[in-house]
């Protein structure tokens, strides 16, 4: 692939829709604008002699330019083992692969460097088809870009921008074929999994998973994910919205969550090598409906999640007015290393003393161990866990004036973006934005006005332009409310060295039971390590503040190896006592 438009394109995106009509070369193709054909016919294509275009005498492969399929144009692959490079479907335009019957046909993308199939409008692939490559990024779905998978084999590379959309369409086709995964998948879009009739789940031929965006789940029956062949693994770092009532299954495969598992149905996980330290919540994420939630004990066992549950109206009815998980299968389920987050948004008229049953062991087998952290609204508390229920109890009338969501400080040049929300307000006047070189003495940098009174989420945010370049910045926000009393949030670090920012920083050290991890960019994962080099954990890390549980450890000092991309750029030392 030509490089210039590799790179620019990677850069901008969409901005070069237009590469076809602004930056032509001798040898670049085009469609011919009155709406497509099969890619085996001449109609279809125009060239560019270094002139101006003109009417193809042959159709495109890999050996020639830029290959552009323009808007408002549908084109259908019918040809055998195609192979290209540099194809770029503008907005409105179409690429089909999805002939089905016999024989099924190839696609090969060449390795090129950089995107060989860039989507801005739709790609559809289907009907038993492979879509075979070998680079780095041979699939990239753009910001606006749709690609519609029903069936076939996706063994290229595939990379969904923020912005993009991939969904999962149907259930086996006409002919019989399922969904295949041969190739490294990254979603920072959209992933509709199940949109219009019966979808069926994925099989994976060698592929790792990876989803920083958004999965939506639209089940008709129980689906998921099976481990076919080679080394597969499944990595949530965004938001899984288990929108039906029907199950996730992960069949075999590693399954890592770091994110947010939310909504509605059952999520199974197999016992395989799974690290779960993510939150699992039923209803929605912010608490404005709540329902219940299976998980079996695979995910908690062992693991560290943060179950989550709201009480998001009076009535202490499950499902309709509070959160419940539920645990579906037999055997003892330990919570010692689980967190538990419950927060009232809205109890409303129960009264004193209204007991919530957050998780039921319906499945037979019985609960032991305490949770590693609980988080509960300061109007509940009485938590009890019993052989096969935890409950907790409204304990005060009163409901959390300011109830805090996610507080992130994020480096950004050489400025650093405070960004916190709420979840609900009450009576609340304005947020001091407060700052500290020392973690001592903090003193207040800027005012951001608040919500006053909201049973939604609201979102803040302030820039602090001048941090020190050379040392640790401290953060914490300052909420008061129109009475002039109010609180603060947690603190978060951020810091440079010799102005550039540290990516990874571990607070405290020493530390007993929880390590803050203060994370600055993507692709990053910590290793732990103990004093004989042994490897205890391993964490994936998104941007933001991680909180990792260290307190059955050992005391002694151990090292924390940080990872990009699998490079090793740092080592931190941290005490734990």
């Amino acid at each position: 692939m030509k490089p210039n438009f590799t790179f620019l394109y990677f850069l901008l995106g969409a901005s070069l829709i237009s590469l076809g009509a602004n930056a032509q070369t001798a040898g670049d193709f085009r469609t011919n604008g009155t709406g497509g054909g099969n890619w085996s016919a001449l109609a279809t294509w125009q060239t560019f002699n270094g002139a101006a275009w003109v009417a193809a005498a042959a159709t495109p492969t890999s050996a020639d330019g830029v290959i552009e399929i323009q808007n408002g144009d549908n084109v259908l692959e019918d040809v055998a083992g195609l192979t290209v490079d540099q194809v770029l479907i503008d907005a409105g335009g179409t690429l089909t692969a999805n002939q089905g019957g016999t024989p099924v046909l190839t696609l090969n993308l060449a390795d090129g460097p950089g995107d060989d199939l860039v989507v801005n409008g739709t790609f559809a692939l289907g009907g038993g088809y492979t879509l075979a490559g070998s680079g780095n990024a041979d699939v990239m779905v753009a910001s606006g870009g749709v690609t519609n998978f029903t069936s076939g084999f996706l063994q290229a590379v595939t990379v969904v921008a923020s912005g993009g959309i991939f969904n999962v369409v149907g259930d086996f086709d006409g002919a019989g074929f399922p969904k295949h995964l041969g190739a490294k998948f990254t979603n920072n879009g959209v992933f509709n999994w199940g949109t219009g009739a019966p979808v069926s789940g994925l099989f994976f031929d060698g592929s790792t998973f990876t989803n920083n965006g958004t999965i939506n789940e639209n089940f008709t029956t129980n689906h998921g994910l099976t481990d076919e062949a080679g080394s597969n693994s499944f990595i949530n770092n965004g938001i899984f919205n288990k929108n039906s009532s029907n199950g996730f299954f992960n069949q075999s495969l590693p399954f890592t969550n770091n994110g947010t598992f939310n909504g509605q149905g059952f999520v199974q996980i197999d016992g395989v090598s799974n690290i779960v330290s993510g939150i699992f919540v039923p209803g929605a994420i912010n608490g404005a409906t709540t329902n219940t939630f299976g998980m079996n004990m695979n995910a908690i066992t062992n693991q560290t999640p943060n179950l989550k549950a709201y009480i998001g109206s009076p009535g202490g009815a499950v499902g309709t007015n509070y959160d419940q998980i539920t645990i579906t299968d037999a055997g003892v389920v330990d919570l010692s290393l689980a967190t538990l987050t419950v927060l009232d948004i809205g109890s409303g008229t129960d009264a004193v003393n209204t007991t919530y049953t957050i998780l039921n062991n319906t499945g037979g087998g019985t609960f032991s161990g305490t949770f590693a952290n609980v988080v509960l609204s300061p109007n509940l508390g009485n938590l009890t866990i019993n052989a096969s229920t935890v409950t907790v109890q409204k304990t005060s009338a009163q409901i959390l004036p300011l109830d805090w969501g996610p507080f992130t400080a994020i480096a950004q040049g050489n400025s650093v973006l405070l960004n916190w929300s709420t979840y609900e307000e009450q009576n609340t006047s304005h947020f001091n934005v407060q700052y500290s070189a020392d973690g001592g003495r903090f003193t207040t940098i800027g005012t951001v006005a608040a919500a006053g009174n909201s049973s939604k989420p609201s979102l803040y945010s302030f820039t602090h332009n001048k941090p020190a370049l050379n040392g640790t910045n401290y953060y914490r926000i300052q909420e008061v409310d129109l009475d002039g009393k109010g609180g603060t949030s947690t603190v978060q670090a951020v810091r440079f060295s010799n102005g550039q920012i540290v990516k990874v920083q571990a607070t405290p050290s020493p530390v007993h039971d929880l390590l803050q991890l203060n994370v600055q960019e993507t692709g990053l994962s910590a290793v732990l390590v103990d004093g004989s080099g042994r490897a205890l954990r391993t964490w994936i890390l998104q941007p933001g503040t991680q909180q990792v549980n260290v307190s059955t450890l050992p005391a002694g000092l151990y090292q924390l190896v940080i990872y990009q991309h699998k490079q090793q750029i740092d080592i931190q030392h941290i005490l734990k006592f």
